[in-house]
């Protein structure tokens, strides 16, 4: 299967007109065509310059009202809207002064800009050939339609295009970039890589830093799917020292999470955050959330994504609203099936709480369920969006995860995928062995599979074959076997086991001071025992099973524990809590619970 990301950016973010004021000053560079108008225009500079949009918007419209058949006032008054993101405003005046003048290309890139901005990519590539039609050697639109033409899937005609152009108007970074961002969805790894690397040569003699960290960024993300994970880390540095952009900082926390490092992660979409215009740092600070065990931090970020209604930033990004949507939905969908594993699992106080827990965690259950339908129904959309365009490895890729439900099915496209991605990518065959075996849900296959992982940089992939086969096991009745698989994937994440309905599994020494009552030492140990925790007497010569062993003091007013790993005797976690002289059973076990599978 072709790795799991986030989204790539493609091209140099493309620069727009930056104010409404330069763009009047070079029209000042010409005669006027009248004194007035000329005067109208000066004065919606000002009000711009000075932050007065609505003014400037109503002095544009005045001057549309008063030259009607001039196209200037509209062009003006659709900059404003675009500098200020309306883009659906800006278009209806860009298409008004086209009507004015069907061929000034200058509108027409506009139009083509807006449409794209507006994820409407076929109407973009409708107008970027109708410049073309009219100045065939606008580089710029060139790499546009090359750009809408791999968002689109075309990527054959895509290579066509640009390379034609390059041989008629001559070399252009820009063309350079796409075409290794074409070249990589191919699985052309050699000539993606040329061809970043003479983007990145070219940018640098032009003393362009922001288009070296963005070629960096593209080369990260192809070394990545070619499994070079060193040198996708490295090309993520050299992004990030070309140009502290949140793209680097995207790569490199992605790259961290595969190799579990979850904190370093954390710092890396932190980042990102500071400094992005887009949602994907919130997505990436999902992510880490999530694989740390923090849904609620988790689900808050998703949902400041969740109520965007616009998405501009796509433009300049590899992905489009079905894709995105698709990722959306698998991590709500991860998140919400989590929340519900977390509270049917956590220690209940009473009957009234269990009951009132049973509804959340039917609630919970149910949304996890609404938003895999919907993941599975968008992955179907982009399944077909890319047989269309006879991109035979994504479509089957996407098929295979739309097709979940059905597991012949699904293992009908996760062969044909995997058939192609292995004839290109040969270290991608652990990590497919993996996912076929979790499929057919076969214990052995799984292990098999996980001896064969990049033990650094596949720990992601481990966390996920841990957790299927501790589910399996648990089900069939594997106690001892579930338990071992259990502490492997304590020790790779602590924060993966709640989120699957796991709590680690230890011997418990109890030790609780004698004014600590009889009945709480007795309920304390029933509710410890539901999470997997097996009491063991100090003074018992017959130790309960397992690789760790927790030991839980008591005293009159709280609580103190350490997680210790016997063979070593080192200790892998400890805390404390102060409850007050009235605590009882159910506030400690919430305590252990809680602190014991955290992903801190």
């Amino acid at each position: 299967m072709t790795e799991r990301r986030r989204l790539k950016v493609g091209v140099a973010a493309r620069s727009r007109i930056p104010a409404l004021f330069l763009l009047v000053l070079s029209f000042a560079a010409a005669p006027a065509q009248t004194p007035d108008l000329g005067a109208l225009e000066a004065r919606a500079a000002a009000a711009a310059e000075a932050n007065d949009y609505g003014g400037a918007a109503a002095i544009l419209r005045e001057a549309r009202a008063l030259f009607p058949e001039n196209p200037r006032p509209a062009v003006l008054l659709g900059d404003l809207y675009t500098d200020r993101s309306l883009h659906a405003l800006a278009l209806d005046e860009y298409l008004a002064a086209e009507s004015l003048d069907p061929t000034d290309t200058g509108t027409l890139q506009r139009i083509a800009d807006s449409y794209g901005y507006l994820n409407r990519e076929e109407d973009s590539i409708r107008y970027l050939r109708k410049i073309l039609d009219l100045d065939p050697g606008s580089s710029r639109a060139v790499g546009d339609l090359g750009w809408m033409l791999f968002k689109t899937h075309r990527l054959k005609e895509g290579v066509e295009l640009l390379e034609e152009a390059e041989g008629r108007l001559g070399p252009d970074i820009g063309f350079s970039m796409t075409l290794g961002t074409l070249r990589a969805e191919l699985f052309e790894y050699e000539e993606a890589r040329r061809r970043y690397e003479a983007a990145i040569a070219g940018a640098r003699s032009e003393g362009y830093s922001r288009f070296v960290s963005v070629a960096y960024y593209n080369l990260s993300l192809l070394e990545s799917r070619f499994r070079n994970w060193d040198r996708a880390l490295a090309a993520a540095d050299k992004s990030l020292a070309a140009e502290a952009r949140s793209s680097g900082y995207l790569a490199r926390g992605e790259l961290r999470l595969r190799r579990m490092e979850l904190d370093a992660a954390l710092a890396d979409f932190t980042s990102a955050f500071g400094v992005d215009t887009t949602p994907l740092a919130r997505l990436g600070l999902a992510e880490a959330a999530l694989a740390s065990g923090r849904l609620d931090e988790a689900l808050a970020w998703v949902r400041e994504v969740e109520v965007l209604e616009e998405h501009p930033w796509m433009a300049s990004f590899g992905t489009d609203p079905e894709s995105f949507a698709m990722d959306l939905h698998e991590l709500l969908w991860e998140i919400h099936r989590g929340r519900a594993e977390l509270e049917k699992l956590r220690p209940k106080r009473d009957f009234r709480d269990a009951l009132v827990s049973w509804v959340r965690y039917l609630a919970r259950s149910l949304r996890a369920l609404w938003h895999e339908g919907l993941f599975r129904r968008h992955a179907r959309s982009v399944a077909a969006s890319y047989a269309r365009e006879g991109a035979d490895l994504p479509a089957a890729a996407h098929a295979y995860q739309a097709f979940l439900w059905y597991p012949r099915k699904a293992a009908r496209y996760l062969g044909m995928a995997r058939a192609l991605e292995e004839a290109r990518v040969p270290g991608s065959r652990p990590s497919n062995d993996l996912e076929a075996a979790r499929l057919a849900r076969d214990p052995r296959a799984i292990r098999e599979a996980l001896a064969a992982l990049d033990p650094v940089w596949e720990r992601d992939l481990a966390e996920e074959g841990l957790g299927t086969l501790a589910e399996i096991l648990s089900r069939r009745g594997g106690k001892a076997e579930a338990r071992a698989v259990l502490e492997r994937l304590w020790t790779l994440n602590p924060g993966a086991l709640a989120r699957r309905g796991f709590s680690v599994p230890a011997a418990l020494v109890l030790d609780a001071a004698p004014e600590v009552p009889a009945r709480t030492r007795r309920s304390l140990l029933r509710r410890l025992r539901a999470l997997g925790l097996e009491p063991e007497s100090p003074s018992d010569s017959r130790a309960a099973p397992g690789a760790f062993e927790l030991r839980l003091r008591l005293d009159r007013s709280g609580a103190e524990f350490s997680l210790v790993q016997r063979a070593s005797g080192s200790v892998l976690r400890r805390g404390s809590a102060t409850f007050g002289s009235d605590y009882g059973a159910y506030e400690v076990a919430e305590f252990v619970f809680r602190e014991v599978n955290s992903g801190r």
